[in-house]
């Protein structure tokens, strides 16, 4: 078996043994391996959360904060596998952090060994945690650099947490972070949030949509009145190039800076409120106590519900952009959710999540149908294809030569509950057969069996003509992935390896799962003549740490593989830009 590793850079588990995918990964730029203390300092006493805390009380907790931010603020750039590059701005950082001694024993650590990262998202939130609750009051600028340095390099040291525990305690892990570290680019999230939840429910069921009347209702604000206070921040915030050019803009007064724009914002306060977070506010949260059996499993949910912290000095300071961006997007779902129970508890939120599955369903058909097109394949939607009622039909198909990818589309997630407990349990029960997540896994073969038989069919289909079936369930919220992961699927379902067409065999490869996001990433790619089933059958062949995780994983491992610019999510991104510029009583720019 496989032994895997914690890679805390990426929230992913990577096999310890030298493999040739994993070290292709890492040379594309995908995976990257952290410089911790005890790499640097190997004779030096273990890291223990009783050695972290005394760090952190010998240092001012606003100073940790600013760290944290500035940090995760210009380390968060998008380097298209370029490995290069992004060594260079992590070892740019640790010489302007770190004492002279320290820097070299870093830099001739990634020089000799590999690895790579010394700043990386989990180990910068950790650092906030401990700042809130072991920091000590005073001046950020009174910094001792060398006590600053092995705070931030020996968490890394506490992130691994494969000494004897078991598959269930990382597949706990995997459950727990899978959320934090989806790195999508603005311009996906919030433009088919934003297309998602006001744009398209306004155009089906007319202005105010039951949505906007739901959002209202619970939050005593307006949706856009929402995105207007956290897209200003976005716009001015999210690609600063350095530490400089942050200092320049006086960063932690954005927030404030902001506020100002917001005279035509009536709830420009209420806004405020459920966004940025006080220390108290953070101490007193029930999921911010960091325990000593697993710093790994520390729960991070209060930096999503608000993801900006207002410090004693004054000034405002986003903890985590992702983070952020996540809560002006996905936030936008939990918050109807959670206003939808409150509304009707037997009934609110099965209404909500059936409006958000047909308008998902509208949105994944409109945009592979036009990349289809655009790229010679044949796209064929739900409403194409005849049958007795009560027979499964898949939700689209996309035929590609004589490969037949049979797509299923779902609003299906991790329950928070199971999310926030890091669940095994709860998360094989959502695999079970008849668990929600169960059922879409069968629901793609289900349906190519239903065609290949006769029982269903489409004029623009012959299953004569197929040799390969590719069965897809497409997530509007993506699940975790990896090859942990895959276990846990085969062990719950394994499609068979053949159906009958004709008197033929079929072949039918393993279930995949893929995100909004990577269709958005794929679209161009298929609209330019890309066939999906030959990146799934190239997946599938790769490694283990590849075939078993995200898609948009194995085309980042490609060497010289560039990302296609989406148009599309651009103008929805623009959409958005209007939207806030009328809240703001302005002109459209």
């Amino acid at each position: 078996m496989t032994a895997f590793r914690y890679n805390p850079d990426r929230g992913l588990f990577v096999p310890t043994v030298a493999d040739p995918g994993v070290a292709l990964a890492q040379a594309s730029g995908y995976t990257h391996a952290t410089i911790g203390w005890r790499e640097l300092y190997p004779d030096d006493e273990p890291t223990t959360l009783s050695v972290l805390t005394r760090l952190a009380a010998q240092l001012p907790a606003e100073g940790i904060l600013y760290l944290v931010s500035i940090l995760q603020l210009v380390m968060r750039r998008h380097y298209g596998g370029d490995r290069a590059a992004y060594l260079h701005d992590q070892l740019d950082v640790a010489k302007e952090l770190f004492p002279p001694n320290i820097f070299e024993r870093v830099r001739l650590t990634a020089e000799t060994t590999g690895s790579d990262t010394v700043i990386h998202p989990t180990q910068l939130l950790i650092a906030a945690l401990l700042a809130v609750h072991f920091g000590k009051p005073g001046d950020r600028a009174q910094w001792d650099t060398a006590v600053g340095a092995e705070l931030l390099l020996r968490i890394p040291d506490a992130l691994d947490i494969t000494g004897g525990q078991g598959d269930d305690s990382l597949l706990k892990l995997l459950i727990r972070r899978y959320g934090e570290n989806r790195n999508e680019e603005e311009r996906y999230l919030l433009g088919r949030y934003f297309d998602l939840f006001v744009q398209r429910p306004r155009a089906k069921w007319g202005h105010p949509s039951p949505f906007d009347r739901l959002f209202e209702q619970c939050k005593g604000y307006t949706i856009e009145e929402f995105l207007t206070c956290g897209y200003l921040l976005v716009s001015e915030l999210l690609n600063v190039p350095s530490v400089a050019a942050l200092q320049q803009i006086e960063f932690d007064q954005a927030i404030g800076r902001a506020a100002r724009q917001l005279g035509h914002v009536p709830h420009a306060e209420l806004v405020e409120a459920d966004l940025v977070a006080t220390p108290d506010w953070l101490r007193a949260h029930p999921q911010t106590r960091l325990t000593a059996s697993s710093l790994a499993l520390t729960n991070f949910e209060a930096f999503g519900e608000k993801p900006l912290m207002r410090v004693p000095s004054g000034g405002m300071l986003p903890l985590s952009m992702p983070l952020f961006l996540h809560r002006l997007s996905i936030g936008l779902y939990w918050n109807l959710f959670e206003a939808a129970r409150k509304d009707d508890a037997e009934h609110g939120v099965e209404d909500l999540n059936a409006k958000v599955g047909e308008l998902f369903q509208e949105y994944c058909t409109a945009a592979l149908a036009a990349a289809a097109t655009a790229g010679g394949a044949t796209f064929i939607p739900e409403s194409e294809v005849r049958g007795p009622d009560g027979r499964s039909k898949p939700d689209a198909l996309l035929l590609e030569d004589r490969s037949l990818i049979v797509i299923e589309m779902t609003v299906s997630t991790l329950p928070m509950a199971v999310q926030v407990k890091g669940s095994v349990e709860g998360f094989r029960q959502l695999l079970a057969p008849e668990g929600p997540i169960g059922r879409k896994l069968r629901q793609p073969v289900t349906a190519a069996t239903n065609l290949l038989d006769g029982t269903t069919h489409t004029p623009r289909l012959d299953p004569s003509q197929i040799d390969a079936i590719f069965p897809v369930v497409l997530f509007l919220h993506p699940l975790p992935q990896h090859a942990m992961v895959a276990r846990e699927i085969a062990a719950a379902y394994t499609p068979p390896a053949a159906l009958s067409a004709a008197g033929r065999s079929v072949p039918v490869h393993a279930v995949q799962f893929l995100s909004a996001e990577e269709l958005e990433i794929l679209e161009p790619m298929i609209a330019q003549g890309a066939h999906l089933a030959d990146l799934i059958t190239g997946k599938l062949a790769s490694d283990p740490f590849l075939a078993g995780g995200r898609l948009k994983n194995y085309l980042f491992a490609q060497p010289g593989w560039r990302e296609i610019d989406n148009q599309r999510m651009r103008t929805l991104l623009d959409d958005l830009g209007r939207a806030c510029a009328r809240t703001l009583g302005k002109p459209p720019a």
